[in-house]
């Protein structure tokens, strides 16, 4: 049959699904280049291979389906709340998401990291060398105090240092038990040399820590005291209820933050100033826009592209903080499943000792609070790590459905074509 046919050649070829998802990466990665917002046929060409993508995971998804991969309660739920998303709050990023993860199901982490970290290394230097040889522009934003930032052929300076941040994280995941010292000094070099040309000091600050981190982690490796006494049944049970309950701590800490702001908290307000106004803008969001179930399509307004793209005067509103953000951007719903599979990936992190993963995705949480990337996959790639919750819930009634639609559809096909 058709599908048998299909499904044999994908096992055989299964490093065309991870070619197919860098070229997503890919394309993804360029959404926040200059090149996608100076005009002409690019954004197209760069949509267009897009959704060819999306029919590849479409395909996939079939073909999991007709093999009797099946639906699980997790995966309805979640692609239920994506078509609620997209409908009511005007935003398809949570249900094409959705699509590539449960296209990737049989994909591995480790994999998808490493083809995304190739992705994303070769567009940020591809776009530094050409905005430095002026191949490409590189846009400039000016601070009040006169300091010049270079985006370095993005959109804006904080893109191109988030997109070296994410690379940071992918490095330390990737390379956690097997790093050299070497790689951390060229990697904090790069870092020095980013932060005086677009000068992102928060992400500046948080790469540095994350190397330091790195290295204390392998320290503390080494030291047979300080790792028994972290082994302790007591000890590592009380971190792992800290991790586990992070997202959710971090949701609470950004109101609490933001509503002592606006009660005029000394300590709040001087945070803020080192956060560029974050919990100011979070403040006047909360004041000015409902937060509703499904999303609010709120018009956010950021000086990305200010001056080049527009231009006059502009009402800033833009939300950096990931955990309120997310309430307008998704709603109260989708968001809630998305601190749930936080949570819950953390915790199975916990009981399987992922070490790796679990430092990586640590510093994920710490980064959401100063930007917006809790489910961006060009930034963040660790939501893949989510993948093996869409299979929570098997049902055998989904599977004999699905395997009994997918069958006769086939059939039909395979009669028409005979014909």
């Amino acid at each position: 049959m058709v599908f048998d046919s299909v499904s044999k050649l994908e096992k055989k070829y299964s490093g065309i699904m991870y070619g197919i998802f860098t070229l997503y990466m890919v394309t993804i990665l360029l959404n926040s280049t200059v090149l996608y917002y100076s005009g002409g046929p690019f954004a197209a060409i760069n949509k267009a291979v897009r959704y060819l993508c999306y029919i590849y995971f479409i395909g996939k998804v079939l073909i999991d389906w007709y093999c009797g991969t099946g639906l699980s309660i997790a995966a309805v739920g979640v692609g239920v709340c994506a078509v609620l998303v997209a409908l009511f709050g005007h935003n398809t990023e949570p249900f094409f998401l959705f699509l590539v993860m449960y296209g990737l199901r049989r994909a591995e982490l480790k994999k998808l990291v490493k083809f995304a970290a190739v992705a994303s290394a070769v567009i940020f230097v591809l776009c530094a060398i050409l905005s430095i040889a002026g191949v490409i522009p590189d846009w400039t934003y000016l601070r009040k105090d006169g300091t010049v930032r270079h985006s370095l052929g993005f959109f804006y300076p904080a893109h191109a240092s988030g997109v070296y941040l994410s690379i940071v994280l992918m490095y330390a995941y990737l390379r956690f038990y097997s790093f050299r010292y070497f790689e951390l000094i060229i990697a904090e070099g790069l870092n020095i040399g980013l932060f005086f040309l677009t000068d992102s000091r928060l992400a500046f600050y948080l790469i540095t820590i994350v190397l330091i981190a790195l290295i204390a982690v392998r320290v503390i490796r080494r030291l047979s005291s300080v790792r028994s006494f972290l082994q302790r049944p007591v000890c590592s049970r009380v971190i792992g209820i800290v991790l586990t309950c992070l997202p959710v701590l971090m949701l609470a800490m950004t109101f609490l933050f933001v509503f002592s702001y606006r009660s005029g908290n000394g300590a709040s307000v001087f945070l803020d100033r080192l956060l560029s106004g974050r919990f100011k803008y979070a403040d006047m969001a909360l004041q000015n826009y409902p937060v509703k179930l499904f999303g609010s399509a709120v018009e956010w307004i950021g000086w990305g592209g200010y001056g080049y793209i527009t231009s006059g005067n502009v009402t800033y509103n833009f939300v950096d903080i990931s955990y309120l953000k997310m309430l307008y951007d998704y709603g109260i719903v989708l968001s809630a499943v998305i601190l749930a599979a936080y949570t819950a990936r953390i915790y199975c992190a916990c009981k399987k000792r992922e070490y790796d993963l679990l430092f990586a995705m640590l510093w994920v949480l710490v980064w959401l609070f100063v930007e917006p990337y809790i489910i961006s996959i060009g930034k963040n790639i660790f939501i893949l790590a989510f993948i093996p919750l869409l299979d929570v819930g098997r049902i055998k009634f989904f599977d004999s459905l699905m395997l009994r639609i997918n069958r006769k559809i086939i059939s039909i096909a395979e009669r028409s074509i005979n014909k």
